[in-house]
Order: structure tokens, then sequence, then C-alpha cells
């Protein structure tokens, strides 16, 4: 039964990191809609596609650490927040040092949506991904442990 049940919860996880990646190919009417004189990226669908497959790539390690010690998932909380805050801090001084020193000073209206276009079209690492996670550890790091 339980390899039943892992079986299950594989299948589910493969298709949700399939289903995320399918969000790419639709087109939707707001596909440019964080375009301005911060900058152009990629397509909104593009994005929420990256971002929804990391969700789902990390939902695996996630139930798991859910599942482990207390101890043993607040730790890792504490890692994941203070990972993706580490990344965020990154991307943020990159863009501090690199943008506003190459645009007009009539642009630097723009910081803080160039700030925020910079860390959502940031989507090699999953630093937003890990904040999530991070939250969620510390919040299952308080609760009793229900296993199978």
């Amino acid at each position: 039964m339980k390899l039943l049940w892992w079986t299950i919860l594989l299948l589910l996880w493969g298709a949700a990191m399939q289903g995320a990646i399918l969000i790419g190919t639709l087109s939707f009417s707001w596909s440019h809609a964080a375009c301005g004189p911060w900058g152009c990226g990629p397509r909104a669908e593009d994005l929420l596609a990256c971002h929804l497959f990391w969700l789902a790539m990390l939902c695996a390690p996630m139930y798991i650490l859910a599942h482990c010690s207390t101890q043993l998932c607040q730790q890792a909380g504490y890692v994941l927040i203070g990972t993706g805050s580490l990344l965020l801090s990154v991307v943020v001084f990159y863009e501090l040092f690199t943008w506003l020193p190459r645009v007009d000073s009539s642009l630097y209206v723009y910081l803080p949506q160039r700030l925020l276009y910079a860390i959502i079209t940031f989507v090699e690492l999953p630093m937003l991904q890990f904040l999530l996670f991070g939250i969620a550890c510390l919040k299952f790091g308080k609760e009793p442990k229900q296993f199978e």
C-alpha cells in the first residue's frame, strides 16, 4: 500500500512540473505587462512557468522535510530563508550598482519597478521559492508531525 502511495505522489509531482512548463505555451493578453522604462523582459507566461516549475520541483523535498523532526525542519527553514534573502540581496545590489549608473537621472523614479522587475525575471535560482518554503518550514516545524 505504501508503494502505491509513493507512486501516486511521484506521478502527481511529475504532472505538476509538466503542467508548470506547459503554462509557458499559453498566450495571454498581458504577455508583456511588465515592460516599461525600467526594461522589458520575457513574456509573463514564461516567467510564470519558470516560477511554478521551481515551486513544483521543490515540493518533494518540502514534503519530506515536513515529515522530519521539528528541529531539522526549523533549521532547514532558517537555511532556506537565509539563502533566499542572500540571493535577493545580491540581485538588488547588482541592480543598484549596474542599472543606476547607466540610466539618466530622470529614470531614478523607476528604481522600485526596476528592482521588482529584476527580482521577478531572475529565474535561474529559486530565491522567492526559497523564502516561501523557508517560511513554510518554520510553520511546519512548530506543528506536531503526522505520519502514516
